[in-house]
């Protein structure tokens, strides 16, 4: 695409997701300087917390902005499961439906569980319609230069200095053609341990060095695994002998085990690099986009999970529902009475999607929302109960009730939508019932959240503690009814 097209394209694109009316100018002009100027490296697999970080805009804010973007095209997802261990970005080309409960890391060859909570990251890529990188085309792709930003989360944020560390590790690449045959030859350090790679279908190999073992070697490249998984060879000069049977070409290289003792580099540099890999990470998850408003009014198909569902380790629900509708409609006669309906159900949803929340469905005069935390649905909670009475006349207004629990649940596939099933979710639309009118009720869980509790204050509400019997849930349970 020529660069003339390609401007007018991103142009028309950036005053699709202004006129939306839910940015200030600022914002779409420092996002569209962004996407014009940033390095490639910063628009490649990008986290919504790291453009927050850099803007001052709330992550939230960013988020929001990213999920638009992406629906008109400038940005285009990257869904990815990353190592607990290494913190490997292990892609997922299918989205959200085509994650497993189990996955493997072949650099750290180990298998782990699959939690949308905690390790599936969304990131964000810039679309090549808005501007082309490198990281668009293997074939471009210097992989001394950028392995380290292709293996691996960009939540870490590899600065400069360790992405110039990065290129040292690297001992030899090379692109292979399809069914071709390659051999190289390297001197590796006694004592030192390597991997050898391929980057665009995390493919891993453990190279160490033996006295005792031979000086040659044959690696088969196959989609998604390298053969063997671990060998050992002789220190000093190696042959080492690269059979591509992927389908495709594709790039292999020789890298020192960023995690171990590397030769090569000074003890400033190796200490810089063992603390790069051994920080935090915050991401994205992929329960914060799945509870997310914005994403699922815009990615309808992308929220279908698999057959057998995608379990959430813990999600918090909040359940709303009107107290005395039916005699709404007796007083001012079922036209008025639908219209306040319809402005209350359009009250809650803004709230929900403004405190980060998503409206799941409505039922009769109820409301079903979901939150990735439980101080962010109380929150919202806080606020549809101070606006709820400005609907309406003082002779309509209305009263409702509400109640708030968390707990690990199953998402499936319902009318191809993203649904919540599970005793957590009953538990959640029994405490909206026993909730009296204008009440709040929350459970337990909710209460003792790091957090809940000076929010509650905050809102001058006074948690009284209860114990009361839900209709089919075995045992009493404990809530907190705020007043």
């Amino acid at each position: 695409m020529s660069t003339s097209l390609q401007n007018t394209t991103l142009a028309a694109r950036l005053n699709a997701v202004k006129d939306l009316g839910k940015f200030d100018a600022k914002v779409i002009d420092d996002f569209a300087s962004y996407l014009l100027t940033a390095p490639d490296e910063d628009l490649f697999r990008v986290s919504p917390y790291y453009y927050a970080n850099r803007t001052g805009l709330s992550v939230r804010e960013a988020t929001d902005l990213f999920l638009y973007a992406t629906h008109f095209g400038l940005l285009e997802f990257n869904w990815g499961v990353l190592c607990p261990s290494c913190h490997a970005f292990i892609t997922s080309p299918g989205g959200l439906r085509a994650i497993q409960n189990q996955d493997y890391c072949n650099h750290c060859m180990i298998g782990f569980e699959v939690s949308v909570d905690d390790n599936i990251e969304v990131a964000f890529t810039v679309a090549p319609s808005t501007r082309s990188i490198r990281f668009h085309d293997m074939e471009t792709l210097d992989f001394q230069r950028d392995w380290l930003l292709w293996f691996y989360t960009h939540s870490m944020y590899h600065a400069p200095e360790i992405r110039d560390v990065a290129v040292k590790l690297m001992i030899t690449s090379d692109k292979i053609g399809v069914d071709a045959r390659r051999t190289v030859e390297v001197n590796l350090v006694d004592g030192a341990n390597y991997f050898v790679t391929t980057p665009d279908i995390h493919a891993f190999a453990n190279l160490s060095t033996a006295p005792d073992a031979p000086s040659a070697i044959t690696f088969d490249l196959f989609d998604g695994r390298i053969v063997p998984e671990g060998a050992y060879v002789k220190p000093g000069k190696v042959t080492i002998t690269f059979r591509n049977r992927v389908g495709k070409e594709t790039v292999f290289g020789v890298i020192y085990d960023p995690r171990r003792g590397i030769p090569n580099l000074t003890p400033e540099e190796e200490t810089l690099l063992q603390a790069h890999f051994s920080q935090p990470v915050e991401f994205l998850t992929g329960k914060q986009v799945a509870t997310s408003q914005v994403f699922r009014e815009l990615f309808r198909a992308e929220s279908i999970p698999s057959d057998l569902g995608l379990a959430f380790k813990s999600v918090t629900f909040l359940f709303t529902d009107l107290k005395g509708s039916t005699a709404l409609y007796q007083r001012v006669g079922d036209i008025r009475a639908y219209e306040i309906v319809r402005k209350h159900f359009t009250l809650l949803r803004d709230i929900i999607a403004e405190c980060g929340g998503a409206v799941v469905k409505t039922m009769g005069d109820a409301v079903m929302a979901t939150f990735s935390e439980p101080n962010t649905a109380l929150q919202a909670a806080f606020v549809i109960s101070r606006e709820i009475g400005q609907i309406g006349d003082d002779h309509e207004c209305l009263i409702i009730k509400l109640g708030i629990h968390m707990g690990p649940c199953i998402a499936v596939e319902n009318n191809e939508r993203l649904d919540y099933f599970g005793q957590t979710v009953n538990i959640a639309a029994r405490v909206q019932a026993v909730a009296e009118a204008g009440e709040l009720v929350i459970t337990d869980p909710v209460y003792s959240y790091p957090g809940a509790p000076d929010m509650i204050h905050a809102a001058n509400l006074t948690p009284q503690l209860d114990t009361v019997l839900l209709r089919g849930i075995d045992g009493e349970t404990r809530v907190y009814r705020l007043v």
